[in-house]
């Protein structure tokens, strides 16, 4: 049996207190006593390895079965799609629907990307403004993403990586447009807004171009 509660949510949550676990173990009958299950992850130390997520698990086992059980969440993923145009609140919302990350959890590491630890790893980032989010770098596609991911990193870095795959890294650093950075993002924002049809945008991108380089 896969156990994750009612609201679809991880039977772990992260960092979350082992007495609720224990108590929400009890409720479905997994363990027969939530306090001796919680004392008994405090003794053998293992509260402290508790994993975030869905578990494997069966009312036949024993506590120290189900105690190890803890110890390995399984990592399911969820296939979600992103459509041109979407907002940050809304990817933020469909990543909460998909029980990925929460909106909060994501929005948060969205506008203050400094605060992680993959920023240094993308040359094309180093150009933001210091209050400067990511809105803009969050390609839209289709994903496969952890569920109950452990951290937004995880989930940013996949929407990064595709950005730079699908922009080019020469690009985004400065290529042939003569932009780079946030400017490109900038840009492509103006032009989504002042085209109907997508195959208007090559031309209408063109133009603004131009006219930033002076011909």
């Amino acid at each position: 049996l896969v156990w994750h509660d009612q609201n679809n949510n991880g039977l772990v949550n992260p960092g979350e207190p082992a007495r609720y676990i224990a108590s929400r173990l009890a409720q479905e009958g997994f363990v027969t006593d939530a306090d001796l299950f919680n004392l008994y992850l405090r003794v053998s130390g293992l509260d402290r390895g508790l994993d975030a997520g869905n578990f494997m698990l069966a009312d036949t086992m024993t506590m120290p079965e189900v105690a190890e059980a803890l110890q390995n969440a399984l990592f399911e993923e969820a296939v979600i799609t992103i459509p041109e145009g979407f907002r940050a609140e809304e990817i933020a919302d469909r990543l909460a629907e998909n029980n990925i990350l929460s909106a909060d959890t994501f929005l948060s590491a969205v506008r203050a990307p400094r605060s992680l630890a993959l920023f240094d790893d993308y040359e094309f980032l180093q150009s933001l403004p210091p209050d400067a989010s990511l809105e803009g770098f969050l390609f839209p596609d289709t994903y496969r993403l952890p569920v109950f991911a452990s951290s937004p990193e995880i989930v940013i870095r996949s929407f990064l990586e595709n950005f730079e795959d699908r922009v080019g890294a020469e690009n985004l650093v400065g290529g042939s447009s003569g932009l780079s950075g946030r400017d490109l993002i900038n840009l492509a924002s103006i032009v989504e807004k002042e085209t109907v049809q997508a195959d208007e945008r090559p031309l209408v991108a063109s133009v603004y171009t131009n006219r930033l380089n002076g011909r």
